[in-house]
Order: C-alpha cells, then sequence, then structure tokens
C-alpha cells in the first residue's frame, strides 16, 4: 500500500498575481514575484501561475509603457 499525501495548497498570490497580470499589470508583476518564492520550496502549488503571471504582467506593462510614451510623444509634437 502507499502512503498518499494531501493535496498542495493553491498559492492565492500566484492566483491574484496571474488575474491582477490582465488588470493592472504591475502588481501582477510583484504579486507574481512574491507567489514564485512562495512556491518554489514546493510547499504551494501555483509555481506555473507565478510565471505566467511574471511574463505577461511584464509584457503588459511594456505595452502601456509604449503606448503612454508614443501619446506623451506626440503631443507633445504637436503644435498650439
Amino acid at each position: 500500500m502507499t502512503a498518499q499525501t494531501a493535496p498542495l495548497i493553491a498559492s492565492t498570490k500566484a492566483t491574484l498575481g496571474f488575474v491582477f497580470a490582465f488588470l493592472f499589470a504591475p502588481l501582477g508583476v510583484v504579486l507574481s514575484i512574491l507567489a514564485l518564492k512562495e512556491t518554489r520550496t514546493g510547499a504551494r502549488s501555483g509555481y506555473g501561475l507565478a510565471v505566467a503571471g511574471i511574463v505577461i504582467g511584464a509584457l503588459g506593462s511594456l505595452v502601456w509603457l509604449v503606448l503612454v510614451a508614443t501619446m506623451l510623444t506626440v503631443v507633445a509634437g504637436r503644435p498650439s
């Protein structure tokens, strides 16, 4: 007979980091980094969500940065 182990508890930070990566990217990155540290030891599940939250949040932050820089350049270059 094999011993059964209790299922791992999912990291709330990983789940929230993934969700916020789509809604407010910088917060998603921060939460996902915290979740990555929490899940790395194996005490909690959600490592994949944390990595996905970091990647999606970083890309989302980059897109917003480019959009804001483009808008500021267009507004600054327009004659008054």
